[in-house]
C-alpha cells in the first residue's frame, strides 16, 4: 500500500468565539514557526517535538509568514509585530524543522482592511494584495533556495478561501495566484481550505464554486461539528465536494485538536462536539486513509493553540495527568501516523513490530 502523507499543523493563535463570523486565515492551518524578540534576530522554535516521538516525522510542520496580524499573539499575551519577510530570512536556519513541511504564504499574498496590528488586530476583511507578486518574488529572492520540493511538502495560499461569511476570491483569481507561486515555486503542489461545514446550510458548501480552481491541487477541509464522517451527513457532503474536484485533486482533511470541553472526563473531549478526542482522530484517519486513500493527500491533525490550550499536545499532557498517566489521544495520533506510513489500521493500538522511530 502507498504511503500517504501526515501532516501535524501546529498554531499558535488566539482562540476566536466560535460560529461568530470570524473569517479568514484563522482556521485549518497556520503557524507562527519563529520567535521575534525585538525583531532583530530570529530563530526557529521546535513547534511540537514530542511529536516526533510518536513517528509523525515527515509532514510534520507548517510555517506562515504573516504580517501584523493578530495571529502573531502568544499564548503568553505577548503581540509581535513583524513583517512578511520574517520567514524568509530563516529559511536557511530552519534545519531544526522537519521536513518537508508546509509552507503558508497567506500573509505574504492577502492584507486586511484596516491592516492587523498588535495596537488593533480587529479586522477580518481580507484581500489579496495588489502588489502580491512584487511581495512573493521579494520572499523568494530573500529565501533563496531554502524553499523547494524537497523542502515543501505543500504551499497554502490561503486557509479559508470560503466560509460563512461567502467566498472571499473567486477561482480565476485562485488561479492567477497559484500560477505565480507556481512559477516562483515550481514542483510543489499548492492547496487552499475550503471547509465543508456539513451540518450548516448557510456555510461552507452553499458558498462553494461549481468546481475548484484549477490551480490547486489539494483542497484542505475540515468539519468540526462533525463526530463522524461515515454518517450520511457528512458522507453526502462529501460526495458534494468530491463532485467539484477535478480527476488531479487531492482531498487534504483536517481534524481539530483543540479546545478541551472543561470537566474531568476522561479522555479529554472536543468542546465544539462533545467527542473524545482520540475518537475524532481514528474516524476521521480512517475516513481518509482507508476509505479515501486514493483520492486524499493526507490528513492534518491542526492544533490551534491559545492562552487556555496547547493544542494535542497539551491535550496529550492534561489526558496524562488526569486520566490514569495514560493518553487515549497519544495512542491515536501513533495509529493515524502509522496508518499514514505503512497502511496499518487507524484503529490499531499498537504495531505488532514499531517502525523505526515509532513507539512501542
Amino acid at each position: 500500500m502507498r504511503r500517504i502523507p501526515m501532516v501535524l499543523a501546529t498554531l499558535l493563535l488566539t482562540f476566536p468565539a466560535y460560529g461568530l463570523g470570524r473569517f479568514g486565515s484563522t482556521d485549518g492551518m497556520r503557524e507562527l514557526g519563529y520567535r521575534c524578540p525585538g525583531c532583530t534576530t530570529l530563530s526557529f522554535i521546535a513547534s511540537d517535538p514530542e511529536m516526533s516521538l510518536l513517528g509523525i516525522d515527515a509532514n510534520t510542520a507548517m510555517y506562515s509568514a504573516s504580517e501584523t496580524d493578530q495571529d502573531l499573539r502568544t499564548s503568553g499575551g505577548t503581540c509581535r509585530e513583524t513583517d512578511y519577510l520574517a520567514l524568509a530570512r530563516l529559511g536557511p536556519l530552519s534545519t531544526d524543522v522537519a521536513r518537508p513541511m508546509l509552507l503558508d504564504l497567506s500573509g505574504v499574498i492577502f492584507g486586511t482592511d484596516p491592516e492587523r496590528s498588535c495596537a488593533d488586530a480587529s479586522s477580518d476583511t481580507w484581500y489579496v494584495r495588489a502588489d502580491y507578486q512584487q511581495r512573493l518574488s521579494t520572499f523568494k529572492q530573500v529565501s533563496g533556495t531554502s524553499f523547494n520540493p524537497a523542502t515543501v511538502w505543500a504551499i497554502v495560499l490561503f486557509s479559508e478561501v470560503a466560509n460563512q461569511n461567502g467566498a472571499l476570491i473567486g477561482n480565476a483569481k485562485v488561479n492567477e495566484v497559484a500560477g505565480y507561486v507556481k512559477q516562483l515555486w515550481p514542483g510543489i503542489p499548492v492547496t487552499a481550505g475550503y471547509p465543508t461545514n456539513a451540518l450548516r446550510d448557510d456555510r461552507g458548501t452553499a458558498f462553494f464554486p461549481p468546481s475548484f480552481p484549477s490551480g490547486l491541487d489539494y483542497i484542505a477541509t475540515w468539519d468540526y461539528a462533525v463526530t463522524n464522517p461515515f454518517g450520511a451527513g457528512y458522507a453526502a457532503t462529501y460526495q458534494e465536494l468530491r463532485r467539484r474536484m477535478r480527476a488531479y485533486q487531492k482531498v487534504l482533511s483536517v481534524v481539530g485538536t483543540f479546545w478541551r470541553l472543561p470537566g474531568t472526563a476522561c479522555p479529554a473531549r472536543f468542546a465544539l462536539n462533545g467527542e473524545r478526542f482520540d475518537r475524532l482522530v481514528r474516524r476521521w484517519c480512517s475516513w481518509a486513509l482507508e476509505a479515501h486513500g486514493d483520492e486524499s493527500a493526507g490528513l492534518m491533525s491542526f492544533r490551534w493553540g491559545g492562552p487556555d490550550d496547547g493544542g494535542a499536545q497539551s491535550l496529550i499532557n492534561w489526558e496524562i495527568s488526569n486520566c490514569g498517566g495514560a493518553s487515549a489521544l497519544r495512542s491515536a495520533l501513533a495509529a493515524a501516523a502509522r496508518a499514514a506510513a505503512s497502511g496499518t489500521s487507524c484503529w490499531a493500538p499498537r504495531p505488532l513490530a514499531p517502525a523505526p522511530g515509532m513507539p512501542e
